[in-house]
């Protein structure tokens, strides 16, 4: 379904452009092309993405967005961020309707294309950041269909309405697409999913691949911060019982890169603007740290009984969906193209903090 065989486009000249797998831009022109000035001016309207960015005449305007699964923890984050910065933002959700300021909602089936195109043409995008996914692990072990469904072929639909539209597309992956037995893993570090999610969600890549033209994948670390009341974050979890003086079981043999959902939505933004493309990022926090190190710097910050803290290990948890033990991602080559610092934990947590979240 996604194996194509070369690349090729048709320009607003009516010229056919193709490639061969492994052919570069260089190839296709000549060199007295490469080096003419009438060929550059004449052509600068009508180049493809890649060419553009090839010739680095690309000039970001990603001013009307579409966010997937807005009414998830980080679509609902991003939103809100994206609104903050002036985007024109619209927002997709399934089955929980919420209003998020200054952005527009829409009802979208994930399994119907036509209304899919019928959304995508009333917004116009200029970009699609598609967060939307079935995220539970366990859920997609027992419902792989329907884990295929909307992590795989919703995907390929939505790639395939992006490409139709010229609309750049930013996919949303994880880092459980890793099997845990090395840790920081860099984007060129080969993938291999224990679990269906991950499976479900390198598919979801490879659809992006094959079909996009101007795409972006992100894959993301474990994510904390303020929830919505319908989709949060392990975080809030903590809150509960910590508030209630429960105990809190955590992992002391399951490593990753918490990231600060603000932190994410920030990097998200400014990656989509950016000349990067066709390209794989990681994006995780900048401390590696396993699940009962993170509880003890949150009770530290926002003042709970660290006594309350129960160090197990992933062996004492049943679960339906194997995990790896180490998967912390690199993020050395998207720290190179924020304006920003990640945070570590001890400094996104005091943000919450100093925000009231509680």
């Amino acid at each position: 379904m996604w194996h194509s065989t070369h690349t090729e486009t048709e320009n607003l000249l009516g010229e056919n452009i193709r490639r061969e797998p492994g052919e570069s831009i260089s190839q296709t022109y000549t060199t007295s092309d490469l080096l003419s000035p009438l060929f550059f001016l004449s052509k600068r309207r009508f180049l493809s993405y890649e060419e553009s960015a090839f010739f680095g005449i690309m000039s970001q305007n990603y001013s009307t967005l579409l966010i997937t699964g807005g009414s998830g923890f980080l679509g609902w984050n991003l939103a809100r961020v994206a609104a903050a910065k002036s985007y024109d933002v619209s927002f997709t959700y399934g089955q929980h309707p919420l209003a998020i300021p200054h952005c527009r909602e829409y009802h979208l089936d994930l399994h119907d294309r036509q209304q899919l195109e019928d959304v995508i043409e009333a917004i116009a995008p200029d970009a699609i950041i598609h967060t939307a996914a079935l995220a539970n692990a366990d859920v997609c072990e027992k419902r792989r269909s329907a884990a295929y469904d909307i992590n795989v072929a919703a995907t390929e639909r939505i790639a395939q309405c992006a490409e139709e539209r010229n609309c750049r597309l930013l996919y949303i992956s994880t880092d459980l697409v890793f099997d845990g037995r090395q840790g920081n893993y860099a984007e060129q570090d080969r993938p291999n999913p224990l679990n269906y999610y991950a499976e479900s969600k390198l598919l979801g890549e490879k659809a992006v691949k094959a079909v996009s033209s101007n795409y972006l994948i992100m894959r993301t670390a474990l994510m904390y911060g303020q929830g919505n009341g319908v989709h949060g974050s392990f975080l809030e979890w903590m809150h509960r019982n910590l508030q209630s003086k429960q105990p809190v079981s955590l992992f002391t043999d399951q490593y990753r890169t918490p990231l600060f959902v603000h932190d994410a939505a920030h990097a998200l933004l400014e990656i989509m603007e950016s000349s990067a493309g066709n390209d794989t990022f990681h994006l995780g926090g900048a401390q590696r740290l396993n699940r009962c190190e993170f509880g003890e710097i949150f009770a530290r910050i926002f003042g709970y009984d660290q006594a309350l803290l129960r160090p197990v290990t992933m062996q004492d948890v049943p679960s339906n969906a194997a995990r790896g033990a180490d998967c912390s991602l690199n993020s050395t080559k998207i720290q190179q193209e924020l304006s920003f610092q990640l945070s570590d934990v001890a400094a996104g947590l005091r943000q919450l903090y100093q925000s009231g979240v509680s």
